[in-house]
């Protein structure tokens, strides 16, 4: 029951209040697992582009699930659950950065690499400056030198700004 009121609460909450994490000692394992499956019955009804949705209150709807179904990933340590998540909405170069972000995290750094590689590739014409810094750190770790000053100096030229030149 406490899943079930949990869950229903949560989908309600505009403002971030009621996360379900407070609770997780009172839910124990099944109550974990019911809220999950509450959550995951939610989620197959959302459209999986919802980039293009002008109702507000569906677009809330949306946002408000896939934060809690990113919350669950966490919490059960998914790393492939939380990309799939993410995958969903691959709307803007962000968006990629985040998925390279969670791999890298994950220590996946060829799958985080590909990621950060395929996004700015993507948006190449409006790059995600912090995209392209992920890039740039990946390329010198792996002590790819030249392509990392390519991509700074392209930054630079794109989006002349002191911190880029630094």
């Amino acid at each position: 029951h406490l899943a079930n009121s949990l869950f229903k609460l949560e989908m309600k909450d505009d403002w971030g209040l009621v996360r379900f994490e407070q609770y997780e000692t009172l839910l124990g394992k099944a109550g974990l697992k019911q809220f999950k499956q509450l959550a995951q019955v939610q989620w197959q009804k959302v459209p999986t582009d919802n980039t293009k949705t002008k109702d507000r209150f569906a677009r809330n709807e949306y946002f408000g699930i896939t934060w809690l179904m990113e919350r669950i990933a966490k919490l059960e340590g998914d790393v492939d659950s939380l990309v799939a998540i993410k995958k969903r909405d691959l709307s803007c170069a962000y968006r990629y950065y985040e998925i390279a972000h969670i791999y890298a995290e994950a220590k996946r750094d060829d799958e985080a690499l590909q990621w950060a590689q395929q996004g700015h590739q993507i948006f190449e014409k409006n790059p995600d400056s912090r995209l392209t810094e992920f890039l740039i750190t990946a390329y010198q770790h792996r002590k790819q030198h030249d392509k990392a000053i390519q991509l700074a100096w392209q930054q630079f030229t794109q989006q002349p700004s002191l911190a880029h030149y630094q």
